[in-house]
């Protein structure tokens, strides 16, 4: 099978297609969650896992204290918050507190109170 492709929907699949043995390959597809969903679970995309590694150096490099993080609430959002939330542990045990955490719903066309609350937090980036 080619696709699923995102995180969310391959991890649904994913119990079937090891059950009934038949590779699925996403092309999306980049939740840490992949790397563990089976045998016959692949995709073509890299785990959030490296582009967190990437975040957290850039917001370190940048002097950055005081983060907000503002995600999609997904598989996708979910993962990458956490992976960035790990990421900033290990390259900057002591140096960056996550002072807000913000989620929005996909399509949502509407985020002031998410951005009002994290205004309300003074972060030093979002």
């Amino acid at each position: 099978i080619v696709g699923c492709v995102t995180s969310g929907v391959t991890l649904a699949v994913a119990p079937q297609v090891n059950q009934s043995k038949v590779p699925i390959v996403s092309p999306g597809g980049s939740s840490p969650n992949l790397t563990t969903a089976g045998d016959y679970v692949f995709r073509t995309w890299p785990s959030d896992v490296f582009e967190a590694d990437a975040m957290a150096r850039h917001v370190v490099s940048r002097g950055v204290s005081k983060l907000a993080i503002l995600r999609i609430n997904n598989e996708y959002g979910a993962a990458m918050e956490a992976a960035i939330r790990q990421k900033l542990k290990e390259v900057a045990p002591d140096g960056v507190s996550i002072v807000s955490a913000e989620v929005f719903e996909q399509g949502a066309r509407e985020m002031r109170a998410q951005v009002l609350r994290i205004r309300g937090v003074a972060p030093d980036a979002i």
